[in-house]
């Protein structure tokens, strides 16, 4: 989609820059939507100004960004776009609607973002005024996700004391656990608290030589690297070969 957009510096003041996946979605989505006054028409839906008609999966491809010093690309999981939409939903910033074609994004007061004529004639005194009350919405909805967000980092805890097998601490647990969920999601705590207890059983090491559960959230060891039973069964693959060539060696002397 060629062509320019136009954005506010307010945007700079709102509570949505200090979230980077929100602020992400909210910006691509402002950005492609419809400009022109008279809509288009996209696979047979008539777009008004103001929309945009994208699957989630290709939003997921269109928000993926380079990590790293390999520039290995990186996508945030499905899951993480979608809690990202209902908030944006729930401040009032947009309103969704499914269609066959994919998610019809409608951008809440698109005219406020467009258009020059806010600046002329004292006109920017009242879109300061929608921002600020728009602001002051996004405060009280704030204070309701906190209460949601709180609610749902116990509800994840919960699934990750269960599932982890040694049961110390639990206090001090849910309190770090709740820090490194917002910095790492809960998907990859999961995941790799899976392949460390898979990996003690495969090793058959004594439950208590297992590290404790809070030694395991403070030293973040979902993060490490464990041997997976596909390489656990190649590894010994090349051990047994290489026995049978010793064998061998051994009875050609």
């Amino acid at each position: 989609m060629g062509g320019v957009f136009q954005i506010d510096r307010e945007i700079f003041n709102h509570a949505i820059w200090e979230d980077v996946v929100k602020f992400r979605i909210f910006f691509y989505i402002l950005g492609q939507a419809v400009f022109a006054e008279e809509g288009v028409t996209v696979a047979g839906i008539k777009l008004e100004r103001g929309q945009y008609l994208r699957s989630l999966r290709n939003l997921q491809d269109d928000l993926s960004y380079k990590e790293g010093r390999g520039n290995a690309v990186k996508t945030y999981p499905l899951t993480t776009i979608q809690n990202k939409i209902k908030s944006l939903v729930k401040e009032g910033q947009i309103k969704v609607k499914s269609t066959e074609s994919g998610t019809l994004f409608t951008v809440v007061n698109y005219a406020l973002y467009q258009g020059f004529e806010r600046f002329e004639n004292g006109k920017s005194n009242s879109y300061r005024t929608a921002i600020e009350q728009l602001s002051n919405n996004n405060k009280n909805v704030n204070k309701d996700n906190n209460k949601d967000m709180s609610n749902q980092h116990a509800d994840l805890f919960l699934s990750w004391w269960n599932l982890y097998d040694k049961k110390t601490g639990k206090a001090k647990c849910e309190t770090k656990f709740a820090k490194l969920v917002k910095k790492y999601g809960y998907e990859q705590i999961e995941k790799g608290t899976k392949n460390y207890l898979q990996y003690m059983q495969r090793n058959n090491v004594a439950k208590q030589y297992q590290k404790n559960p809070l030694t395991f959230l403070n030293g973040e060891h979902f993060n490490d690297e464990y041997e997976t039973g596909s390489q656990v069964a190649a590894t010994s693959q090349v051990s047994n070969y290489q026995k049978f060539d010793f064998d061998i060696s051994r009875g050609e002397d």
